[in-house]
């Protein structure tokens, strides 16, 4: 290490951490302005005076004392009311005193007002007490129509308002808009207003350039709906000649999964990401998940399902990427995946909004995680039976070709029963043509000792058997892991798997029997509470286990 880096360390060590966030020090002074305000206060009257409001003062409420009353309500017209409507649920960031909030209640289903000042919410609760759409607090699931943030993040520093553009994902939908500012130091009146502050302070701006803006709004997931850099406006209105007003929506959804086009079929992809696995002297991992759909036509309208959500394939999927795995995710399309399904907006709710702790750890994880593994992970969605089958055959097969080492872990729900394409309705059934509907479902053929007999004969193959404990007992029955070990080592037996994780329905989160051929069965218990919490999966134990065995078999 040269001596220059050992001083960066020395001083780096010395002053990281000292500074309050940009978040803890506006949440101060607003509190402290809130505290302060009346209109009695000499400063308060110095700013009204300054914007033209001397008429209003025994209205005024908070806020109010910012701007002249034209500038606003420009503002508030030209990108905010044509947002609004009576069936829009809306958020607004930065209440203040609730200036923006009082009117734009009147003009909409539910507004949510949050703010990084506790002394603002209360400002704002005995300000707008009279609006019955505007909840005391901000516990609601779900998402928003419409969002806004007007002249808050002036104040606020850059990392601050790209995660929080990061965070405000969680609460939007395709069809969101959100509306925010912030101040412009490339216009010439947003930098006479930088040239008075001699350095940098809340009470002050926080200054970007459109260059800034634009970086960052691609950046976080956004496009630009609107901008006021963009549009012909000759008022002298200063937050027009000061600021860069903007609209943003989110970017189309691009899934990560695999879809044929013109330019590359399933195969041709699926081939590429073995090529990698294999100059990478890696192993793969085929990991099956979710249900199943039979359909009952060959247009099909009406069909079957065998419900899964997929957790034990996605989860389990996680953990072997975390094992140095690459993973082929074969998944019923809508079900969970690795990484993706660990977001809830439920959880990220549960505790209410406040600006600036809008932060989830979980999802901040879960966007890490699969930022650092998504290169290793290949998603590939099926709906129907017959569609899970072909791909599973087709997937195998090429693992082999390209004898790479391999795991095949089974954790879709397969139907047992189906109905074969020549005994479909071409068209949908219609109901008022019976009385009642009578079905003759045929039994699956039946796959999985094709797997290890001709599609992939070298790959460490694990299946799933469950059963169903109909007492729902916390001990379970004797009879019930008698009737697991026979189903196990039936299908090790029959089908040559090398592995059977077998589990009751009712207790598969905290506990599973791992049968092998010629060992004893291994089971695998976690504590309760930490699964329902939270911390721990089974599915981390499990696949540590299974690499185990693997790795000294195989490698």
């Amino acid at each position: 290490m040269s001596a220059a880096q050992e001083l960066a360390m020395i001083l780096n060590k010395t002053v990281a951490n000292t500074a309050p966030s940009n978040v803890d020090l506006n949440a101060t002074l607003w509190d402290n302005y809130a505290r302060e305000w009346s209109v009695d206060k000499e400063w308060v009257q110095n700013m009204i005076k300054d914007n033209n409001q001397q008429d209003r003062v025994q209205d005024l409420i908070l806020g109010e004392e910012w701007s002249d009353l034209a500038s606003f309500e420009q503002v508030f017209n030209d990108y905010i009311m044509p947002y609004l409507g009576k069936d829009k649920k809306v958020l607004e960031i930065g209440v203040g005193g609730g200036r923006v909030a009082k009117r734009t209640a009147e003009h909409c289903k539910e507004l949510d007002c949050i703010d990084i000042s506790a002394e603002m919410i209360k400002r704002a609760k005995t300000n707008l007490k009279d609006y019955n759409n505007i909840p005391k607090e901000v516990v609601e699931h779900g998402q928003y129509d419409f969002i806004y943030s007007f002249d808050v993040f002036v104040h606020v520093d850059i990392h601050t308002f790209y995660h929080t553009l990061l965070n405000l994902k969680q609460v939007m939908s395709q069809d969101t808009l959100l509306f925010m500012s912030v101040a412009n130091l490339c216009s010439q009146k947003g930098f006479d207003r930088f040239k008075k502050q001699k350095q940098f302070k809340v009470a002050g701006f926080y200054f970007m350039s459109p260059d800034i803006v634009r970086k960052i709004v691609n950046e976080a997931g956004f496009e630009l709906q609107r901008c006021s850099l963009d549009e012909v406006n000759e008022s002298q209105n200063l937050y027009y000649q000061r600021d860069i007003l903007f609209v943003l929506k989110l970017k189309p959804i691009q899934e990560d999964i695999v879809i044929a086009t013109k330019a590359f079929t399933i195969p041709q992809i699926i081939t590429e990401f073995l090529k990698d696995v294999k100059s990478q002297q890696g192993k793969v991992v085929l990991v099956s998940s979710g249900g199943t759909s039979v359909p009952l036509e060959k247009n099909t309208v009406r069909s079957i399902e065998n419900f899964s959500t997929g957790q034990r394939g996605s989860r389990s999927a996680e953990y072997f990427l975390k094992r140095g795995y690459f993973v082929i995710f074969l998944f019923r399309d809508k079900s969970m995946q690795p990484f993706k399904s660990r977001v809830s907006l439920d959880s990220v709710f549960d505790q209410g909004l406040e600006f600036g702790q809008i932060e989830n750890q979980s999802f901040k994880k879960a966007i890490r995680e699969y930022s650092q593994y998504k290169s290793k992970l290949l998603s590939i969605p099926y709906v129907s039976l017959t569609q899970y089958l072909d791909k599973l055959e087709m997937i195998s097969t090429m693992i082999s070709n390209e004898a790479v080492p391999s795991i095949t872990y089974l954790a879709a729900a397969v139907s047992d029963f189906y109905l074969p394409e020549e005994m479909m309705a071409e068209h949908k059934i219609q109901s008022r043509e019976y009385d009642g509907l009578q079905l003759n479902l045929v039994p699956t053929p039946k796959k999985l000792g094709f797997i290890k007999s001709e599609w992939c004969p070298s790959t460490f193959c694990i299946s799933f058997k469950v059963c169903h404990n109909q007492n729902m007992q916390k001990i379970q029955l004797e009879t019930d892991i008698n009737i697991l070990e026979q189903k196990a080592l039936s299908a090790i037996e029959n089908y040559k798997v090398d592995m059977v994780i077998a589990n009751e329905l009712f207790t598969n989160k905290f506990k599973v029997i791992i049968y092998q051929p010629q060992n004893q069965p291994r089971v695998i218990e976690v504590d309760k509470e930490k699964v329902l919490s939270g911390q721990i999966d089974i599915e981390e134990s499990m696949i540590d286990y299974i690499s185990e065995i693997f790795e000294q078999r195989y490698l």
